[in-house]
């Protein structure tokens, strides 16, 4: 079995991204991959009831995409983190939820803000004690803006 098949078949998006990362990126991937989930979310909003619900009454001051291990996609930071970091700070581009504020537009006529889509996985060896030191100091100075309010 091939792994798009293998792809297709897992039970869970977090089995298939794993099986993802053992596929090479087809040519000119990286200049398309965000086209392609733009349309994945649109199709999502079109087809899950329950999706496009969650854009219509979502909070435009809540939606982001939390991912701690996924820079490109999501902040780069846990729920803590993302929430008690000004998001011009995220070490993450938040992808994701620039594209869901898109689609939210686009489907919906509102201006979304950030979704939160938590993610679980395997941290990147190479990055995860700068995430690690980073989250740690998200949340101590969350914890300083809590004592003086």
């Amino acid at each position: 079995m091939d792994a798009v098949q293998k792809i297709r078949e897992s039970s869970t998006a977090l089995e298939a991204k794993r099986i993802g990362h053992t596929v090479k990126d087809p040519v000119g991937w990286n200049e398309e991959r965000e086209t392609v989930m733009e349309e994945v979310i649109m199709l999502k909003a079109d087809q899950v009831k329950g999706f496009r619900a969650k854009l219509e009454i979502a909070d435009p001051k809540s939606v982001f995409a939390e991912a701690t291990f996924d820079t490109f996609w999501g902040t780069g930071l846990d729920v803590t983190g993302t929430k008690g970091t000004n998001p011009s700070k995220w070490p993450g581009d938040n992808k994701l939820g620039l594209t869901v504020k898109r689609v939210a537009t686009a489907k919906c006529g509102r201006r979304l803000w950030s979704v939160s889509v938590p993610r679980k996985g395997s941290p990147n060896e190479d990055n995860q004690t700068n995430l690690d030191k980073f989250i740690r100091e998200a949340r101590k100075d969350a914890g300083k803006k809590g004592a003086k309010t």
